[in-house]
């Protein structure tokens, strides 16, 4: 009651407080402890072509790639575009920053576009006819590139596949996959192509 300041100050027919509430809290709620179980995938942001693009990129790749490779020491555009199954036009034009077909501007351990929505590999030059009897185990087509020569097994690319996927169905590892594949971009397999084959033994 602030207006009671003596007893003087009380008046007839006025009701007064006797007694506070019990105050009020202001804690907040306890923080959650729960977390995410560890065995669940880490999201990652797809790009606008749902296409997740590996980085560092080369400056000026074109927004519909969806096969890369990465530059080592030495690539030219000519080798680089030999190992993939591709034109060095096609490179040229879907790498826009690499000065042109001349390739004075590309850059090592840089990804650069090596494949676009709807495009396909160019097909290999056709081999001339053997006049050797054929082979007892005879390499399926189409094959990706970079196969070693010695392969004995293999495994055709499904849409949606990954190395891992394709090492655990065919029983070898990653790295046997990579080492038997030289085209197919790592351990990343940034560079598999679906509905060719891969080769799983040697």
């Amino acid at each position: 009651n602030p207006s009671i300041k003596s007893c003087s100050d009380w008046k007839t027919d006025y009701s007064y407080c006797i007694e506070s509430p019990a105050p009020f809290t202001t804690s907040k709620p306890p923080v959650s402890t729960t977390t995410q179980s560890s065995s669940a995938a880490p999201s990652t942001t797809q790009p606008a072509n749902g296409i997740a693009t590996p980085q560092p990129v080369q400056p000026g790749i074109v927004t519909n790639c969806n096969r890369f490779y990465k530059v080592k020491g030495g690539d030219t555009c000519t080798t680089i575009a030999s190992q993939v199954g591709i034109s060095v036009a096609q490179l040229a034009a879907w790498n826009m920053q690499i000065g042109g077909t001349a390739c004075t501007s590309i850059w090592a351990d840089y990804y650069v576009c090596t494949g676009i929505i709807g495009s396909s590999p160019v097909p290999t030059s056709t081999r001339p006819a053997s006049t050797a009897s054929p082979a007892l185990n005879p390499t399926p087509q189409p094959i990706q590139d970079g196969m070693v020569s010695n392969c004995n097994r293999w495994y055709r690319v499904k849409a949606g596949d990954t190395c891992a996927t394709v090492a655990s169905q065919v029983g070898v590892t990653v790295a046997q996959l990579t080492t038997w594949n030289k085209g197919i971009g790592g351990t990343a397999c940034t560079g598999m192509w679906a509905e060719y084959y891969l080769c799983t033994g040697v």
